[in-house]
């Protein structure tokens, strides 16, 4: 009973794991909860199908929004899978935790502390696996959370390095991310031709790449519809936002942080058509949904206080700069 039991769980670890992939987060979690349960039971709790079924249910978790929930998952796969001195079958296992961590990380916003699980995750992966594509894939998460803490030349070097090892078999949907975050670097940067370039060509390989993600697609499309916006043109940028707002209200519901980023590219989008009460409405909308996903210190806030307070006027205005003043400060 308990090798069949075993055996329908790994066959159903898979499973979840393809749902994953397709975006089906729900789903993917009610598989990864009740495999959990049967292997703890079947194999122990420090066994190794138990560190991926608790991968999957980390990353089903993170996808929903819940921080908690998915940190405390993927650390406990970190420590099941704790390598010993000679390579082991472990360790590719470990070097995906350890990057889910890493990404986990960023997304709370503690860039410092990412980077440090990035750069230990890189030297595991270049040094014990010797993996050039997943070590990629380790240097496109750096390069997202460089940019974020605001270091953008060593951002565009780790992102440009991933870029050249995704010419790989394998490397395809890589290549699409690298691209999009390329994109959004470029943006920071205020370079907005490369910056479409980049974007349109994340999308053209996502279009391309079998079995693309429908979130990944929106997060492509939003990408370019900020690029677009930027460039001016807000009529091309909001018909963009609005497919990827409801592609992520289908598959993620109202309160998701994907929201709130998809209403403030779209208040953007407002305001440059010069429609400043819609815009305003928006960027209102925007902070409510982020701080109820990320809470009220979170960094990323400050570019929707600021955004507010382009388009607010008297207190308001004062109000917001105030926020995103305090929240850079802050960080």
């Amino acid at each position: 009973m308990g090798q069949a039991e075993v055996a329908r769980a790994s066959a159903e670890l898979q499973q979840g794991h393809a749902l994953l992939r397709e975006a089906r987060a729900n789903e993917a979690l009610a598989v990864s909860r009740e495999v959990v349960g049967v292997l703890t039971r079947e194999l122990g709790e420090d066994s190794p199908d138990v560190a991926n079924a608790l991968l999957l249910r980390g990353e089903a978790y993170r996808m929903l929004g819940c921080g908690r929930d998915s940190m405390r998952d993927l650390l406990r796969a970190v420590a099941i899978t704790r390598p010993l001195r000679s390579v082991g079958p472990c360790d590719r296992l470990h070097g995906q935790a350890l990057r889910a961590v890493a990404d986990g990380m960023w997304r709370a916003g503690r860039y410092r502390v990412a980077e440090v699980w990035l750069r230990h995750t890189l030297r595991f992966v270049e040094d014990r696996l010797a993996d050039r594509l997943e070590a990629a894939r380790v240097r496109n998460v750096l390069g997202v959370v460089l940019r974020y803490d605001g270091r953008h030349s060593a951002a565009e070097q780790q992102l440009r390095h991933a870029l050249q090892e995704t010419c790989r078999p394998g490397g395809e949907r890589l290549a699409a991310t690298v691209h999009h975050n390329l994109a959004g670097l470029r943006l920071a940067q205020g370079a907005l031709e490369d910056a479409e370039h980049h974007a349109r060509r994340a999308l053209e390989l996502r279009h391309d790449a079998k079995a693309s993600s429908v979130l990944a697609v929106a997060a492509d499309q939003l990408c370019l519809a900020g690029v677009l916006s930027a460039r001016g043109q807000g009529e091309q940028a909001l018909m963009l936002a609005q497919t990827a707002l409801q592609t992520y209200r289908d598959r993620l519901g109202d309160e998701h942080v994907e929201i709130g980023y998809c209403l403030h590219v779209l208040a953007h989008a407002q305001a440059i058509e010069g429609h400043r009460q819609a815009a305003a409405e928006l960027y209102r909308k925007a902070i409510a949904v982020k701080t109820g996903a990320l809470g009220a210190h979170h960094p990323e806030l400050a570019n929707s206080w600021r955004g507010l307070a382009s388009v607010a006027d008297g207190n308001e205005r004062i109000t917001a700069l105030s926020r995103a003043q305090s929240l850079c400060e802050h960080y």
